[in-house]
C-alpha cells in the first residue's frame, strides 16, 4: 500500500508540472525599440506599445519611461502593432482592435474663463455652426505595423514613429486699439479631431479648435496651434480663423477671416516626413474703439461681428 501511495503522489505531482510548464511554454519577452529616424521627440516624454494578437482576444500593452522603448511580455505568435507616443488630458487613445485604433482630442468650449474672466458663449466661425469644439491635441508620435511575429528567433520589434500632427504659427499685424483689448482668443475651423492609429491618417470628421492669442509687440498679435490635420482623402473643406476680442469696456467683437487656400500650403521640402508646418499671416485687424474707456462691464451681451478684408 505503501508504494502505491507514492506511485499515486509521483503521478500526481508530474501532472501539475506538466500544466504548469503548458502555461508558461511560450511566454516570450520581447524587445520593443524606439527608432527616431523619421522624426525627432522633442515633446514625447513616454512611449506605450500595444501588441494585438492576430488569433484574436485583448491587447498587450507596455508603458515606457523616456523615448527608447524596452521590455515587455508577450506570448510567443503573430501580432499587429502600434507604438505610440503618450499623451496628456488633451488627447484620447481609443485601441480595443487593431482595425479601428485611433486618438481623438477631447471635447471643449469654444471660449473658457481663462480666455475673457468670465463664462461667454461665442459665435462659431462662419460656415462651422455644426462642427463640434474639440482641444489641440497632445503632439504625438507613433507608428504601426500590421503583421509580426513573436518567435524563439525574432525578440526584436523596432518602430519608427512620425508626427500625427502639424503646427499652425498664427501672425496677426497691424491690431488696432490693441491696447484697450482685455481678453483675446482664436479658433480655426474645419480641422481634423482623430487619426487612425492603423493608417496614421486623418479620420472623416471634422471640428473646429480654439487656440491662445497674446500680444507679440505694440500693434501685433499671434499663437500657435497643434491639429490633426485637415481635409481627409484630400477633400477640400473650409477653414476660417475668427478671432474673438474683449475690449475694456465689456464689447465683445469677432473677425472671420477666410484661409483655405492658406491652410493648403503645406510645400515645405525641407521637413522630415508627416511633419508640416503652416504659416497664416493676417495683415490687419480693426479692431474698434471702447465705447466707454476706462469702465468695465462684462455683464454686456452678444458679440458684434466685424467684416475683414484679407488679401491671403
Amino acid at each position: 500500500k505503501e508504494t502505491a501511495y507514492i506511485a499515486i503522489a509521483a503521478a500526481i505531482f508530474a501532472s501539475c508540472q506538466k500544466d504548469l510548464c503548458y502555461d508558461h511554454t511560450h511566454d516570450s519577452r520581447l524587445e520593443v525599440r524606439f527608432d527616431w529616424s523619421r522624426s525627432t521627440p522633442d515633446d514625447a516624454t513616454a512611449m506605450r506599445a500595444y501588441l494585438f494578437p492576430q488569433a484574436g482576444g485583448k491587447p498587450l500593452t507596455a508603458d515606457f519611461a523616456g523615448t527608447k522603448g524596452g521590455m515587455m511580455d508577450a506570448n510567443d505568435g503573430g501580432y499587429s502593432a502600434i507604438g505610440v507616443s503618450q499623451p496628456d488630458e488633451t488627447t484620447r487613445i481609443v485601441a480595443e482592435r487593431y482595425d479601428d485604433a485611433y486618438v481623438i482630442a477631447s471635447e471643449t468650449e469654444l471660449l473658457s474663463e481663462k480666455s475673457f474672466g468670465i463664462s461667454t458663449k461665442a459665435p462659431m466661425p462662419n460656415g462651422a455652426e455644426d462642427e463640434t469644439v474639440r482641444m489641440q491635441p497632445s503632439f504625438l508620435y507613433a507608428d504601426t505595423c500590421s503583421s509580426m511575429t513573436v518567435s524563439s528567433v525574432n525578440r526584436v520589434l523596432t518602430m519608427r514613429p512620425v508626427a500625427l500632427v502639424d503646427t499652425i504659427d498664427v501672425t496677426v499685424e497691424g491690431v488696432d486699439n490693441l491696447e484697450y483689448v482685455v481678453g483675446m482668443s482664436a479658433a480655426i475651423s474645419g480641422l481634423c479631431p482623430a487619426v487612425s492609429l492603423r493608417t496614421l491618417q486623418p479620420l472623416d470628421e471634422i471640428c473646429t479648435m480654439p487656440m491662445t492669442m497674446t500680444k507679440t509687440g505694440d500693434k501685433k498679435i499671434g499663437g500657435r496651434i497643434l491639429v490633426f490635420g485637415h481635409c481627409p482623402h484630400e477633400e477640400i473643406h473650409r477653414h476660417v480663423l475668427t478671432i474673438y476680442a474683449m475690449l475694456e469696456d465689456g464689447k465683445k467683437y469677432y473677425f472671420n477671416n477666410e484661409v483655405t487656400d492658406k491652410m493648403h500650403d503645406l510645400e515645405h521640402p525641407d521637413e522630415k516626413p508627416q511633419e508640416k508646418h503652416i504659416e497664416i499671416i493676417i495683415p490687419n485687424l480693426p479692431i474698434p474703439e471702447p465705447v466707454e474707456q476706462g469702465s468695465f462691464n462684462p455683464d454686456l451681451d452678444g458679440w458684434t461681428e466685424v467684416d475683414v478684408s484679407v488679401s491671403m
